[in-house]
C-alpha cells in the first residue's frame, strides 16, 4: 500500500497535524542566520539553472566559505549557489489495532462516565477519524468468531465457556490494513456493531497480527508496520497451562466465586496467566520489524509486570521505568483519557523523523534541511544523516530537532539542494 502523494515540499498532512510551532525554538537572532537564507537571486530564479523546481534539482556550484573572525566560525552561502526544492514525505505508517474485547471491558471504572466497552469505541473512532488521511489502520479483536462459520452468534458472557476464548484462524484478520480514509469507516463500523463478551485470548490474536505481518498480505506493505495493543487486563486461553490461585486470573481479578480456593482447577485451565506466550509472540512480532505498542486501560494495573515485559518485549514503550506500558489513568473521565493516550501515540509516530525522497540527488554533499526557516546543520548529535537503505534516500532527523519535531511539529519543513551542506552547528 502506497501513501497517498501529497503535492507539496513535505507532506501537508504530516505538517498540519501539529499544533503548535517550532518558530520560538528557532528564532532569528541566530549568529548564522545570514547563513539560514536563501540567496535572494536564486530565490528569484536567477542561479537555479534549467530544470530546477520543487521536486527537481539544479543551480549553479557553490562554494561553503568559512571565515575565522577572531570570536569564532562564522558560514556564508556563495552567492553563485542556488537551490531547489526536493519533494519529501514522511515514511508511511500502518498500524493493526489489536483490541481486548473481553467481558471485563462492561465494567466501568471509578472516575469513567461510561464502560470501557464504550469508552475504547469512543476513544478509537475519534483518534482514528483525525489520523485517517496520515495512517492506514487495521482491526483484530479479542475473542471474536469466524464470522464464515455456518452459525455465528454472539459469545456468551459470563459463563461462555468452551467459547470464551474463541478465535478465528489464524490467517482471518477483522480487518486488514488498508488506506485510512475507506479503512476507519470499516473499523468504526465494526466496533460499534461488536458486544464485548469473553475471555482474552491475546496470545492469539497476537499470532494472527504476526501471521499476518509475516506471510500474509501485511507482509508487503510499505512503510513502518506496528501493532497497538489495548487491554483491560491479563491474558488467559491457554489449555495446556496448570496454575494455582496465583496465577490465575479469575482469582487476580477477584471474579473468583471460591472462598480461598483457586477457579483454575479441571476444565477451568484457561484462566491461567498466559504471559510467556504473549510475551513471545511481542517478541516475535519485533524480530519481524513489527514494534508492539501496548496500551493498559483501567483493569489492567493488576497485571502490571506482564504489561512491563509486552511493552519492553516490543520494543516501543512509554518509558524504561514502570510502568513501560502507556497507563490509561481513572482519574480523567472516559473517553477523553484514553482518547488523550492513543493520540500522543498515534501522533507520535505520523510525525516520524524519517522523510523519504521522491528521487535521488545527484549529489548528497549538497543536501540541506531547512525547519521554519532555518537551516539545520548536519554534523552533531541533533542534526540529520542520510539514509541509503532505501531508494530514494530518506532524510533521518536526530536528536533534539527530532524530539522537537515530534513534540510540537513545524510550520514548514523543505529539504533544499543545489547548495553545499550546511556542516558546522
Amino acid at each position: 500500500m502506497k501513501r497517498r502523494a501529497t503535492g507539496i515540499t513535505v507532506g501537508a498532512g504530516y505538517i498540519a497535524l501539529m499544533m503548535t510551532a517550532l518558530a520560538n525554538a528557532c528564532g532569528s537572532n541566530d549568529p548564522k542566520s545570514n547563513f539560514n537564507e536563501r540567496d535572494a537571486s536564486a530565490s528569484a530564479g536567477g542561479n537555479a539553472g534549467s530544470g530546477a523546481g520543487a521536486g527537481g534539482f539544479g543551480g549553479t556550484a557553490g562554494s561553503l566559505i568559512r571565515q575565522d573572525g577572531g570570536g569564532g566560525t562564522t558560514l556564508d552561502r556563495d552567492a553563485a549557489c542556488g537551490e531547489s526544492q526536493i519533494t519529501a514525505a514522511p515514511v508511511q505508517v500502518n498500524m493493526l489495532l489489536v483490541i481486548d474485547k473481553s467481558y471485563s471491558m462492561t465494567q466501568t471504572p471509578a472516575g469513567f462516565t461510561s464502560d470501557k466497552w464504550s469508552a475504547t469505541k469512543s476513544a478509537l473512532t475519534a483518534t482514528l477519524n483525525t489520523l485517517k488521511d496520515r495512517i492506514d489502520f487495521g482491526l483484530v479483536m479479542f475473542p471474536y468468531q469466524d464470522p464464515t462459520r455456518d452459525v455465528v452468534t454472539p459469545i456468551p458472557a459470563p459463563g461462555c465457556g468452551e467459547r470464551c476464548c474463541e478465535m478465528p484462524p489464524s490467517t482471518r484478520l477483522n480487518l486488514a490494513i488498508e488506506d485510512g480514509s475507506t479503512g476507519v469507516p470499516k473499523i468504526v463500523n465494526t466496533l460499534n456493531a461488536t458486544t464485548a463478551s469473553g475471555a482474552t485470548p491475546t496470545a492469539k490474536a497476537l499470532t494472527t497480527a504476526l501471521t499476518y505481518f509475516k506471510t500474509g498480505a501485511g507482509a508487503g506493505l510499505e512503510g513502518k508496520k506496528y501493532v497497538l495493543l489495548a487491554t483491560d487486563g491479563g491474558p488467559n486461553c491457554n489449555p495446556a497451562l496448570t496454575c494455582g490461585a496465583d496465577r490465575c486470573t479469575d482469582n487476580i481479578d477477584g471474579t473468583c466465586p471460591l472462598d480461598g480456593g483457586s477457579c483454575c482447577s479441571g476444565a477451568a485451565r484457561d484462566a491461567c496467566l498466559d504471559d510467556v506466550a504473549t510475551i513471545a509472540k511481542v517478541q516475535e512480532l519485533r524480530a519481524s520489524g513489527v514494534p508492539t505498542i501496548v496500551v493498559g486501560i483501567p483493569g489492567s494495573e493488576k497485571y502490571r509486570s506482564t504489561l512491563d515485559a509486552l511493552a519492553l518485549s516490543g520494543g516501543r514503550p512509554a518509558q524504561t521505568a514502570s510502568p513501560s506500558y502507556y497507563a490509561v489513568s481513572t482519574s480523567g473521565t472516559a473517553p477523553g483519557g484514553l482518547t488523550d493516550v492513543l493520540q500522543s501515540i498515534t501522533r507520535g509516530l505520523v510525525t516520524s523523523c524519517e522523510l523519504k525522497l521522491t528521487s535521488a540527488p545527484p549529489d548528497q554533499g549538497r543536501i540541506n534541511v531547512n525547519i521554519d526557516g532555518r537551516n539545520i546543520p548536519k554534523a552533531g548529535p541533533d542534526g540529520w544523516d542520510i539514509v541509503n537503505t532505501t531508494t530514494p534516500p530518506t532524510i533521518v532527523l536526530k536528536g533534539a530537532t527530532c524530539a522537537r519535531i515530534t513534540s510540537s511539529g513545524a510550520e514548514n519543513v523543505q529539504i533544499l539542494y543545489g547548495c553545499p551542506t550546511e556542516i558546522v552547528p
